[in-house]
């Protein structure tokens, strides 16, 4: 007995830590910038620092039609992520390749987007970690995590992106301008989070801190046994949009 006692107090500890460290610690760490500017890197250079991982995928994501379009890195308090941005002009869908370096962890995601005109856009990736943002009409997203074949995961985004109800138009970028396209939809996104309150509108050597109701609500859905539900129901959600598409 005094032993399931002890069991039920460490488990209790865990689980207190979790939600009450894990938040003190993002809300001192975490910044995020004022706006998004990219810097493009040098492709080469870019290519010959990534994994082996990495540079097939460049090479299946060329060799299936996609224009590479150029490569840059977010560089965050808690992590650095190194992406390549791929268009695909006839489809009008683009395609990004990222690496995200954390001391959790290192992983590659594929993702495409489906921009329409009136501002809303269609993602599909196979990112290992749920979306812990506030939901947005104007960005659609669906996960799914397992499927690693760049081929099966653009037939999965094709049947998602036909099936979409809308009245508005596909678009794609206006060449030369894929990067600024891209700043302006991550600057919308913060922009969103701000108006949320998740993230401060005070502005401190180009950085923006998140706030306290940010940090709880977006280390909360990453701790244990809280994240077992957010990704039942994200990874129920994209299978059942996938199913009646």
């Amino acid at each position: 007995m005094d032993l399931l006692i002890l069991i039920f107090k460490v488990i209790v500890a865990f689980i207190l830590a979790q939600f009450i460290i894990g938040p003190i610690l993002v809300y001192m760490s975490q910044k995020m910038p004022e706006a998004f500017r990219f810097k493009l890197l040098d492709q080469d250079d870019f290519l010959s620092e990534r994994t082996e991982t990495f540079k097939s995928l460049h090479e299946t994501i060329i060799n299936q039609g996609f224009e590479y379009i150029g490569s840059s890195e977010i560089n965050q308090s808690h992590s650095n992520m190194y992406f390549s941005i791929y268009n695909n002009y006839e489809l009008e869908i683009a395609c990004t390749l990222s690496t995200a370096h954390s001391a959790a962890q290192e992983s590659t995601q594929i993702e495409f987007t489906q921009m329409y005109s009136d501002g809303t856009v269609v993602n599909i990736n196979n990112n290992p970690i749920i979306n812990v943002y506030p939901k947005s009409f104007q960005k659609l997203c669906f996960r799914f995590p397992d499927v690693n074949d760049f081929g099966q995961l653009l037939d999965i985004a094709m049947k998602l992106i036909s099936a979409h109800k809308t009245e508005a138009k596909k678009v794609t970028f206006d060449r030369g301008h894929e990067f600024p396209t891209i700043e302006d939809h991550l600057t919308d996104e913060l922009k969103l989070l701000i108006s949320k309150g998740w993230v401060s509108s005070k502005v401190n050597n180009e950085f923006r801190k998140l706030t306290i109701k940010g940090a709880i609500l977006m280390t909360w859905q990453l701790c244990w046994p809280v994240k077992l539900w957010f990704i039942s129901r994200d990874l129920s959600q994209s299978k059942r949009a996938l199913d009646n598409a």
